[in-house]
Formats: structure tokens, sequence, C-alpha cells
């Protein structure tokens, strides 16, 4: 992970996603494509693409984990886990080549996101950025050229310096939202 990327593989299901250098027939007609289909699908959601030569050679399923110096919590292997589950059921759910409802096409847009955020924050880790400008929707642009507070202690972000705390009205340097506000912990610790 020197270069900030990740790796995602797959694996199985060849009658769902033929190699570049493949084709197939459906009952549709004849599929030819120099683009992997799955290759295609994660460029549209943004993440990194996979070799489909090596795709067989992955064991473990649909989805390996990112590689993070092969350093996994129990908790992040957990939501992989399941992650892999749900991703194997939406494969045998689309490879079967009937329609879906809208409703699950709503289901399989949140999954896509949800995969999205997790590979996006993995790829993240280790870069400097403003936490709470990313989870407040701002753009990678934005929060990738700032922290929220400097080596000393002070805020740094523009848009958290510019808000007032309801309850202790500090701004500024001390700039907090409520839930890391000294009276809201300080009640808690009591």
């Amino acid at each position: 992970m020197e270069d900030g990327s990740f790796d995602l593989y797959f694996s199985g299901k060849e009658n769902c996603a033929q190699s570049s250098d493949q084709s197939s027939s459906s009952a549709g007609g004849s599929y030819s494509s120099n683009v992997d289909p799955i290759s295609e699908a994660l460029d549209r959601l943004n993440l990194e693409t996979y070799d489909a030569s090596t795709r067989s050679n992955i064991p473990g399923g649909i989805l390996a984990l990112p590689r993070l110096h092969n350093v996994y919590s129990p908790k992040l292997r957990q939501r992989h886990t399941a992650l892999e589950v749900e991703l194997s059921g939406w494969l045998d759910r689309l490879s079967d080549g009937s329609p879906l409802s809208l409703d699950e096409l709503h289901k399989f847009r949140d999954l896509c996101r949800r995969v999205t955020l997790a590979f996006r924050r993995t790829a993240e880790q280790g870069i400097a950025l403003c936490p709470f400008c990313r989870n407040n929707g701002e753009p990678f642009d934005v929060y990738v050229t700032h922290k929220v507070k400097d080596a000393s202690g002070r805020v740094t972000c523009p848009v958290l310096r510019m808000l007032t705390c309801p309850l202790c009205k500090s701004t500024g340097d001390a700039a907090h939202t409520i839930k890391h506000c000294p009276y809201v912990l300080r009640d808690r610790s009591q």
C-alpha cells in the first residue's frame, strides 16, 4: 500500500463475468466486449479495478479484504465478511437475468454507496485529512487540504472555525461541535 491504492479481487461466477478475451452467448444474443463487465461496474463505483486473469487464483469468495499490511481487526473482518455475503447474494441475483424492482434497485444503490465508502475509508488511512469536512459531505479535494487541528491543538478547519457551540459559545481556535463540548464531556464523566 505504499502508493495509497488497494487491491480488489473477484473469483468464480464465470457465467456472469467474462475476461476481455472471451465472449459468451446468452438468450439475448451474442455478447463480446473488450471490457470486463465487473471492471466496468467497479470503475463506475470509483473503486480500484482488478486483473481479470488473477480472478480465479484468489481464494475466499467474492471479495478479498484490501491489503492493510496483513493486520485486520476482528471488527473490520466481521464487516468485510458481512459485505462479502451481501455481494455474493447480489451477484447471484443479478446473474439470473431477471429484472430488478425499483425497491431492489434502491437496495443495490445503497450497497454500492456502502462499498464505495468502505473502500474510500480504507484507501484514506494514513492520509492527513479533516474528518469533520469528510463526514459533512465535502468533496475529497476539500477535506484533504487541511486537518481539524494543528499540532498545538488550535482548530484549523475553516468550516469548524466558523461554528459557535450553542452550549459554551466557543468559536475560532477552540471551536467544536456539541458532541465534543467540554460541558457535555464533563457531564458524561460524572
